[in-house]
């Protein structure tokens, strides 16, 4: 079954606790090359007899499209939503994207058939999925700036701090396969949305002088939500279609979550930045005009520009930055709760009822 990637953080953390940032790079690359020798000693060749052609312009409207909006949606905040490059990002990966689509419905080899997204429990997983990756990747991104900068926890010590969230997908997610055969995926999948969007509002909470209570609680919540969702989800998308599409199934599966985590560390990132620039902005009677621009930039260059400054002036500028980090912290939270809500009103209206659900749960088992 899927799961927060915290196992991940855990290890990552501490190889920075000892090493400079470059070994996770190094450390990412020689696992890469282990699973290659290991596929290419114990994977047999296997080919398709009904190998069809590949469709190259779906992929390649698709990636282009993608990448686009997700550029957008970073740089937005950053150039403004009125520059040229933003908007010509914008409007192009939503034209390549609606393209896609287009080409999809009229290729005699489609990479994706998006007729697949009338079956409701199809339509319903991968939205869940998506949800589940805006939601996870997001939250791990500021909430780990969050520990290290405003609660000066190390990075280890920070990567630690959301281990009990795979705690709750772990004491949790076993509850999922029984709670849809008693509700269905209807009901289960868009309560865990609700779960997921009140751990995120709880989250919302937080300022510069928080304690870890509510990151703890907050964080929890959001995994006892994300374990209730991602099997269930996963079982839908892979019941929905018939044998001969389940490698299309499977790859959903795969992408809908990679697009998920691309979009929430995007939404949020881009989110978050807003809100810290807003919030520097609110404060500039604390800022010195000529120290604007650079506390403006990060967090991270804020404080080094206080201590450059000293002082009384530099504890304040220091201060207005922390208070804007928070804000920013705030904004993406909200941000985040709100899309995993609109998530579960999709949800609610194409999942399918109880019986359905056992169906395709037989289906799945079989």
């Amino acid at each position: 079954m899927p799961r927060p990637p915290t196992g991940t953080l855990v290890e990552v953390a501490a190889l920075l606790e000892a090493f400079s940032w470059r070994s996770v790079f190094g450390l990412s690359a020689a696992l890469a090359l282990l699973s290659l020798l290991l596929v290419l000693v114990i994977v047999p060749t296997s080919k398709d007899p009904d190998e069809v052609p590949v469709d190259v312009l779906g992929a390649l409207l698709s990636v282009v499209g993608l990448c686009a909006v997700v550029y957008a949606i970073i740089e937005g905040p950053e150039r403004g939503w009125s520059d040229a490059a933003v908007m010509l990002a914008a409007i192009g990966g939503v034209a390549a994207l609606v393209g896609f689509v287009l080409w999809e419905l009229h290729v005699g080899h489609p990479l994706l058939d998006p007729r697949f997204f009338r079956i409701g429990a199809f339509a319903s997983g991968s939205i869940v999925i998506v949800m589940a990756g805006v939601a996870t990747f997001g939250l791990f991104v500021v909430m780990l700036q969050y520990l290290q900068w405003l609660k000066g926890y190390s990075p280890l010590v920070a990567g630690l701090s959301l281990m009990p969230m795979t705690v709750a997908v772990a004491a949790v997610s076993p509850l999922a396969p029984m709670l849809v055969r008693r509700a269905g995926l209807r009901v289960v999948l868009t309560a865990a949305m609700v779960i997921m969007a009140a751990g995120m509002g709880v989250l919302t909470t937080l300022d510069k002088n928080s304690s870890y209570i509510p990151v703890l609680v907050g964080t929890v919540v959001v995994g006892a939500g994300i374990s209730l969702c991602l099997a269930p989800a996963t079982d839908a998308i892979v019941a929905s279609l018939p044998a001969a599409k389940q490698g299309v199934a499977s790859a959903v599966n795969d992408v809908t979550r990679e697009v998920g985590g691309a979009l929430g560390v995007a939404i949020l990132g881009s989110a978050f930045n807003s809100g810290y620039r807003a919030g520097v902005g609110d404060r500039d009677d604390a800022v010195p005009a000529n120290a604007l621009g650079t506390v403006r930039s990060s967090l991270d260059a804020a404080l080094a520009e206080a201590e450059r400054i000293g002082g009384a002036t530099g504890a304040r500028v220091a201060d207005a930055a922390r208070t804007a980090f928070a804000d920013g912290l705030d904004r993406a939270m909200l941000v985040a709760a709100l899309v995993v809500a609109v998530g579960a009103a999709a949800v609610l209206l194409l999942a399918p009822g109880r019986a359905e659900s056992v169906r395709l749960q037989e289906k799945r088992r079989g």
